[in-house]
């Protein structure tokens, strides 16, 4: 980082922290770690209603909207493990795990969520399950 540069959307000049050093990249990287469990926690937590809703908010195709809904409507599944799987469940919330499509529904609904605090930021990145968004 380049000392007497302008501060970022935090407030916070690059200066302080060079002087806190070692501190703060524990700090900062505390910080990152906690905040991505809990978008992963968010991930697997998503209402269906608010999906549905935050697609429609977010200008999604009506037709779109409820193509989804037919995919995600009576989900199953089972979970395997290295002494076999078990029996299969019905899947209610969250989104679909290995799914090319969930990433991009977890983005829709960050975005409309995020709406009112977020600040444009041209560089901002947000990652939702091992994916860049």
């Amino acid at each position: 980082m380049k000392s007497g540069k302008a501060v970022g959307p935090d407030d916070i000049l690059v200066e302080v922290w060079k002087c806190l050093g070692e501190a703060a990249v524990e700090f900062l990287t505390s910080l990152f770690n906690r905040v991505l469990e809990n978008l992963e926690k968010a991930y697997d937590r998503v209402p269906r209603e608010e999906l549905w809703y935050c697609m429609r908010k977010s200008g999604v195709a009506e037709k779109y909207v409820r193509v989804v809904q037919d995919m995600y409507e009576r989900s199953r599944t089972v979970v395997r493990c290295a002494v076999g799987q078990t029996e299969e469940f019905s899947v209610e919330v969250g989104l679909h795990q290995g799914s090319a499509l969930s990433p991009f529904l977890f983005a829709i609904v960050m975005d409309q969520l995020s709406e009112e605090v977020r600040q444009e930021s041209p560089w901002t990145m947000m990652f939702a399950d091992d994916c860049d968004l």
